[in-house]
């Protein structure tokens, strides 16, 4: 399991002998996180670490990315508190009531306070990757690994770099979705074809030699 603070932005444990990403929910604040040389065999925990950008995995047991459909779900960053300025707002607008409160005048209602509740938007569970307060998977590696198909990675859609190389890949289906992704590397693969790649408008490296 990984264990540690939970306050890590960058956390690196290659060159071990971890089986599972267990433990990845505890650092809901890494922005980058590597684990190369191990073990592990699931993604189960990736999508509880909302604010990472930097996924590396080579040289591990992987055989699925399905899990990484966890990524849509959830949409707000971690919650550790209110921030400062908050603070300081609901103390200034808690005093400003007490004043009105003791000199007779009533609180007028906050704006928006009579919207009805049908009228309020829905929270969406789709909106982790537009989401302003979310910063998620912009890089993703895990060459070496035993990955027959990339399904579940359409869910990582602001992946601007991918490395699936030296797997056993036998085609990119979903991969266009990647609408962002600028470098795709899938070289040493079974790939029979790269018909999906040729939909990526913003690709400037694509290295599939060796297939």
């Amino acid at each position: 399991a990984i264990s540690g603070r939970s306050h890590l932005r960058t956390l690196t444990v290659d060159n071990n002998k971890l089986t599972s990403l267990d433990g990845l929910q505890n650092h809901p604040y890494l922005r980058t996180f590597s684990a190369k040389h191990n073990k592990i065999a699931s993604l189960v925990q990736v999508p509880k670490a909302r604010l990472l950008k930097k996924l590396h995995l080579d040289y591990n047991a992987l055989e699925s990315l399905e899990t990484l459909s966890g990524l849509e779900v959830g949409a707000e960053a971690p919650d550790a508190g209110k921030s400062s300025a908050k603070r300081k707002r609901s103390r200034r607008s808690r005093r400003a009531r007490r004043v009105r409160s003791s000199s007779g005048f009533s609180s007028p209602p906050e704006e928006g306070s009579t919207r009805s509740r049908r009228g309020r938007r829905p929270s969406s569970f789709g909106s982790a990757f537009s989401s302003r307060h979310n910063r998620l998977l912009t890089t993703f590696t895990a060459s070496h690994n035993k990955l027959k198909t990339i399904k579940g990675i359409e869910h990582a859609t602001r992946v601007t770099t991918l490395d699936l190389s030296h797997n056993k890949l036998e085609n990119l289906e979903g991969v266009h979705r990647l609408y962002l992704l600028k470098e795709l590397i899938v070289n040493h693969n079974k790939l029979t074809t790269i018909r999906s790649a040729n939909q990526l408008r913003l690709l400037k490296v694509f290295i599939a030699h060796h297939n």
